[in-house]
């Protein structure tokens, strides 16, 4: 990859992801949000793919904590159960937690766009389920994180394992859609 002088790491993340953020963004915009079992399909990959990268969220200096609550509360909203997360592909997590934030973090900002798609629902309970989705402090955690980023150098060791750990969480996103898509 050529790097652009004055390039930092958030400018590479979004490179050296575009890949993977395309592929699960092209199997998640398959869920219809409108409908229960659509929006539940969504929330349980979610739920999966944090369930296995929360150990590395938690040592990204972000908060993520809250995440699995509000899934569970929108699945219980939806009449469904929560899943339990198969064993990690390869058995193991790559790279940087920075990396797992940026994704985790972004998947929030993009939240705001799948919510106004589940608030034309005409289902009550699909109406109830959406704290997932509107989490509150997503933007300042996005901010924070952008910050973080921005005043790193885009080339080294420590960024190329960020970059690992970016395409790692979106593994665990796409592996949890195609599991989850197929239950």
């Amino acid at each position: 990859m050529t790097m652009q002088k004055g390039t930092n790491l958030r400018t590479r993340l979004k490179s050296d992801t575009v890949s993977a953020h395309n592929r699960v963004d092209a199997v998640m915009s398959g869920y219809d949000l409108t409908i229960a079992c659509g929006l539940a399909r969504f929330l349980q990959i979610h739920q999966t793919a944090l369930q296995q990268t929360m150990p590395m969220l938690r040592q990204s200096g972000h908060d993520f904590e809250p995440l699995p609550a509000l899934i569970e509360a929108d699945l219980a909203a939806l009449g469904h159960k929560p899943v339990s997360a198969p064993p990690l592909p390869g058995g193991q997590l790559d790279g940087d937690p920075l990396g797992y934030a940026y994704v985790v973090a972004g998947s929030h900002m993009g939240s705001k766009i799948l919510n106004k798609r589940r608030l034309r629902s005409s289902d009550a309970n699909v109406l109830r389920a959406g704290r997932y989705l509107i989490r509150e402090d997503a933007g300042l955690t996005w901010r924070s994180l952008m910050a973080q980023l921005e005043g790193l150098e885009a080339k080294g060791e420590a960024q190329d394992l960020v970059v690992a750990g970016a395409l790692t969480c979106f593994r665990c996103f796409e592996n949890a859609a195609l599991t989850e898509g197929n239950a």
